[in-house]
């Protein structure tokens, strides 16, 4: 193992993995009423991007389609309904995270046994999926247009629609200026203990998902997010966006690291893993 976070950081064993991670916390400084948690990916490919379902060039359903065939009812929350469709489909804006290092480590290695794996790690503080930002997301996917759509039309749907967000907010105005600043970036949401319990899957990948934002076609300026502008601006409602940090890697910014994981090492750390009790057999029961 490199003995700093340089910029090609690699790690052979399992052990190897844990260092890099006491490093990583060793530079968190977290408040005792911190939400910051820190989260874990891992692809078999290290050339492969994070990308998610929808922007991948062989989806063939698209993510309107794909949604509108799984109705939330009264017995399933968004967060189950998000679960379903991505361990069992592909074209969504989901990706799949997990605050188990050894699920993401799997994942690492479990395919492409003739290319090194990356694993990566991502402080980020996640949201609660009854928070409202939840609805704005629900109502994003059950927009039928394909063209671009107003953050302004956009608030008036919330806001005609739902009465959570006409009790959070005094008016369509301020629903536009709060969305703007997050909607184009997107936000990872964690599940609560019964939606745990609810799918054994989920529950035994420790898993949670990042929800890409959508594509306002440019970089937006500073006064576009203003109370008065924030309306004004158009976005695709079925284009999602990736946060820059996952591909661009940054060593200025140090919450977000790419870990190189050799092929050469793949099946030793499968080996430990199984003695942890980490196979496929556990991770996908239901296969």
């Amino acid at each position: 193992m490199d003995n700093q976070m340089n910029n090609n950081p690699k790690a052979s064993t399992l052990a190897d993995v844990y260092r890099y991670i006491e490093q990583y916390e060793s530079r968190l400084s977290k408040g005792p009423n911190s939400r910051t948690r820190i989260f874990y990916r891992g692809q078999s490919n290290y050339k492969w991007p994070i990308k998610a379902g929808v922007n991948r060039e062989n989806v063939k359903v698209k993510e309107i389609d794909l949604l509108s065939t799984y109705k939330l009812d009264d017995n399933m929350t968004f967060f189950e309904k998000i679960a379903y469709i991505q361990h069992y489909y592909t074209g969504t804006r989901f990706v799949d995270f997990t605050v188990n290092p050894d699920v993401a480590l799997y994942f690492a290695c479990s395919e492409n046994e003739d290319k090194d794996g990356s694993f990566y790690i991502w402080s980020y503080a996640p949201d609660s999926p009854e928070w409202y930002r939840i609805i704005v997301f629900e109502e994003l996917l059950n927009l039928k247009q394909e063209e671009k759509i107003s953050i302004q039309e956009f608030s008036e749907k919330l806001y005609e629609n739902h009465k959570e967000i006409r009790e959070k907010f005094d008016n369509v105005d301020d629903v536009s200026v709060t969305i703007i600043s997050y909607i184009g970036y997107g936000f990872m949401i964690m599940p609560e203990e019964k939606e745990y319990e609810n799918n054994i899957r989920l529950k035994r990948q420790e898993g949670c998902f990042f929800i890409c934002g959508v594509d306002f076609g440019k970089q937006l300026k500073s006064h576009e997010r203003w109370a008065s502008n924030a309306g004004k601006n158009y976005f695709y409602p079925y284009k999602a966006i990736e946060p820059n940090r996952w591909n661009e890697i940054d060593e200025e910014y140090p919450w977000f690291k790419k870990i190189m994981i050799p092929k050469e090492s793949k099946k030793d750390i499968l080996k430990e893993l199984k003695e942890k009790g980490i196979t496929m057999e556990y991770l996908m029961p239901d296969l």
